[in-house]
């Protein structure tokens, strides 16, 4: 999945010659003929490569390929030249070992490549546990596999030394802008995630909203491999504390602060950010009043992309942030802020 070599999700995609919001050209299309991918999915990292975007292919003639247009239709989200894209979900495109391709109407699973003394695992289930309007419930220790561990409306609930591998996946992308799919999502008040590790999400690792929560001393990797604004991290709300966290390798952005107050980012190690998309930080928020949220002690580094790229990234608009000894290498400028107001800064 991912080449950390070359600090990569995308290595070895294909690229795009021209493209449009319906159409994408590359001449090595050509060389499938005509009809090959009709009716396969397109995932491209379109434009500026904010985020990505995908659909159905509905024609492939020669070296393009058109389909239903992209939900986002600006020029900073538009195929351009030299953007990485892929196709998917076409059986005749099996050519490699363990590649597979599932035939819905015959409930059919053909894997490419010999079967023999290999174990298939199929996810069952979305949600591994709910916790829906429930208060005052500790998990610990326990592993979860293929499915997630959601909860909305929750207070006081502990998760410990809880381990979940590839507990959030979707494969096509329905708001480039934001997400739906977490690892672990809880939404509520007074809620603790210690001692945790979240690996292998395509899209957000851990989500905590609502007041008062608590993110520590986890280790969350390998998110948002389809390249959307999903995180290793993604907070909102008043008073959350996320501390002595280690995160790495993402998308995107390894920490999202979506809106919120009075927390706190501190004493964490992020890094590895921009594994497939560009112009974003290790830390990430925009259009947000921080309502004195401070972010410090922390260690940030290592930001992949190869476009615009920030350790610490207030985007437009933000205000009311105070930033302060912080440890930051390796990742472009150090802190990048495009504020209205009040900012404190003391990378």
């Amino acid at each position: 999945m991912a080449n950390t070599a070359t600090g990569k999700f995308y290595e070895g995609f294909a690229e795009v010659e021209s493209g449009s919001n319906t159409t994408i050209t590359d001449p090595k299309l050509a060389e499938f003929g005509d009809d090959f991918f009709k009716g396969a999915t397109v995932w491209v990292n379109a434009g500026s490569r904010w985020t990505s975007q995908t659909s159905e292919v509905t024609d492939h003639t020669g070296d393009t390929i058109t389909f239903n247009g992209l939900g986002l239709t600006d020029v900073q989200n538009t195929p351009a030249k030299g953007n990485p894209y892929y196709l998917f979900n076409v059986y005749g495109a099996l050519d490699s070992e363990n590649e597979w391709w599932y035939d819905e109407e015959e409930q059919m699973l053909y894997l490419y490549g010999d079967p023999t003394g290999k174990t298939v695992q199929v996810k069952a289930r979305d949600t591994a546990i709910n916790l829906d309007n429930v208060s005052y419930v500790n998990i610990d220790g326990i592993q979860v596999l293929g499915a997630g561990i959601s909860g909305t409306n929750t207070s006081s609930i502990t998760l410990n030394r809880v381990e979940a591998n590839y507990a959030a996946h979707a494969s096509t992308i329905e708001n480039p802008y934001g997400t739906d799919v977490a690892s672990i999502k809880l939404f509520g008040n007074n809620n603790t995630i210690s001692n945790c590790e979240v690996a292998y999400s395509s899209a957000t690792g851990v989500w905590i909203s609502g007041d008062d929560n608590l993110l520590f001393n986890s280790k969350i990797h390998d998110t948002d491999y389809i390249g959307s604004y999903g995180a290793c991290i993604n907070v909102s709300g008043s008073g959350n504390v996320v501390s002595h966290n280690t995160a790495y390798n993402t998308g995107r952005d390894i920490i999202i602060f979506q809106s919120g107050d009075n927390c706190k980012i501190e004493y964490n190690d992020f890094s590895h950010s921009g594994m497939i998309c560009a112009d974003l930080g290790v830390f990430y928020t925009v259009a947000t009043d921080g309502g004195g949220t401070e972010i410090c002690y922390n260690w940030v580094h290592d930001n992949d992309s190869s476009g615009s790229r920030s350790g610490i990234y207030l985007d437009n608009g933000t205000s009311n942030w105070l930033v302060h000894h912080n440890v930051v290498w390796d990742a472009g400028t150090a802190a990048a802020a495009e504020c209205a107001q009040q900012l404190h800064c003391g990378v």
